[in-house]
């Protein structure tokens, strides 16, 4: 080992910490920005008078008909997160039970045979795939429902639905995770650090898995771009002896931008990742961070080379993406008092009164810290608040008017048109 157990301990808590603060800050930071290029773009308020979906009914407003289908998509969101609880603890009863007997097999379809050592392996691997299923499965069918939900405005509707697929893909994502690291030590019982080393091999594949995923879509979509503007210029060039495929008929056979939520999330999840579960794999962070350069250039030629030219739509800031922020803040603070306190030793080892005292304790204060960061950075900056002042009193000069004295300079009244002084509008010179 380089470095004392004291001292790891220590650098581990001090990390901890400044992972708590660093979010709180970023999401502080983020608030303020965002309010002061509202102010600038005249954004502030949009979401408020945003322009009416084309498919809202106002005969349907309170109805049976539109409770229960915005009920039926609740229903959905438990199913989802009852499924993940449910593979999550399966899956790692399986692998525990194939630790335990690593010389036996398991049979398979087709008479086939696969090693415990091997199926416990898969394991790992299972979880991620469970993941990436059912996160693909929600982004397919939730849509389909939101928009029969019969919500005013496009903002309204994306908001609502940001909200229920951050509650699915949260518990989807993390879940898996917070059982590796909080429960299975209680349910099934770990041999000394094996559920923490799970825990780790778990993130690490999680986060490469996710650049793999990501570049996959984006290659997978620039091959099927490439393919259809191949395939409709040679038809173009043998049915209509054309040589040339202008730049609008390329736009017109290009895959629609599907909106901005997915990538969102993306970003959002693996920053709950970076900040909850740091503590206990640091390397976690460059992970993210390599990970997020990629992504971003990649996102970056999927919009300008691959994908249709989205649609303009008005929104204000980043609309719920910012309460998520604000939680994934919070929820870091308890995840990260309670790895130290529940997870990594040596206070593992107290008696669970003594654990459960400090940790009711430390996390008080971590989130008395996060609340206090946030505070120290206003959401709106003295630029903002400038701007604010100075459109409020433009506002009521023009509007109210103003009740000052207005001398007007002394000079000759001339008609720019001579003998039109007294005609009136709308009527033709003789």
């Amino acid at each position: 080992e380089y470095m004392e157990e004291d001292s790891r301990r220590s650098l581990r808590n001090a990390f901890s910490v400044l992972m708590c603060a660093w979010v709180a800050h970023l999401t502080a930071s983020y608030d303020q920005v965002t309010t002061t290029r509202n102010i600038i773009w005249g954004m502030a308020g949009y979401s408020d008078r945003g322009m009416v979906r084309p498919q809202y009914e106002p005969r349907l407003r309170g109805s049976f008909r539109e409770r229960a289908i915005r009920l039926a998509h609740w229903l959905m969101v438990v199913a989802f997160v009852g499924q993940t609880i449910w593979a999550a603890e399966v899956i790692a009863v399986f692998r525990h039970d194939a630790l335990q007997n690593p010389s036996g097999s398991v049979l398979l379809p087709l008479g086939l045979h696969l090693s415990n050592k091997a199926t416990a392996d898969l394991g790992v691997y299972a979880v991620t795939a469970n993941i990436n299923i059912m996160s693909i499965v929600w982004d397919r069918i939730s849509p389909i429902i939101s928009d029969r939900e019969n919500w005013r405005t496009d903002q309204t509707l994306k908001n609502h639905q940001v909200t229920k697929t951050f509650f699915v893909k949260c518990v989807v994502y993390y879940y898996p995770f917070f059982y590796l690291a909080f429960v299975r030590d209680f349910v099934e019982g770990c041999q000394g650090r094996e559920c923490l080393h799970e825990l780790r091999v778990n993130l690490a594949v999680f986060i490469i898995t996710h650049i793999v995923t990501v570049i996959g879509n984006v290659v997978y979509q620039v091959g099927l771009s490439w393919y259809t503007e191949y395939a409709l210029k040679r038809r173009v060039a043998k049915e209509l002896n054309l040589s040339q495929y202008s730049y609008v008929q390329a736009q017109a056979h290009r895959p629609p931008y599907a909106g901005d939520t997915a990538d969102y999330m993306e970003l959002s999840i693996v920053l709950g990742f970076i900040s909850m579960f740091s503590v206990v794999y640091p390397f976690l962070a460059f992970l993210a961070f390599i990970s997020n350069l990629l992504e971003m250039r990649i996102l970056a030629f999927r919009m300008c080379r691959v994908l249709r030219r989205p649609v303009p739509r008005g929104q204000e800031g980043i609309g719920a993406w910012l309460t998520v922020m604000k939680f994934l803040t919070y929820l870091s603070c308890v995840t990260c008092v309670a790895l130290c306190i529940f997870v990594l030793k040596p206070l593992k080892e107290l008696d669970m009164e003594a654990k459960l005292g400090g940790f009711v304790i430390t996390e008080h204060a971590m989130l008395a810290l996060a609340y206090l960061v946030g505070q120290a950075i206003p959401s709106k900056s003295v630029s903002a608040e400038l701007i604010t002042e100075n459109n409020d009193e433009a506002a009521e000069r023009i509007v109210g008017g103003d009740d000052r004295e207005v001398h007007a300079t002394s000079g000759r009244v001339e008609c720019l048109q001579p003998g039109t002084e007294g005609m009136l509008p709308g009527v033709e010179p003789r």
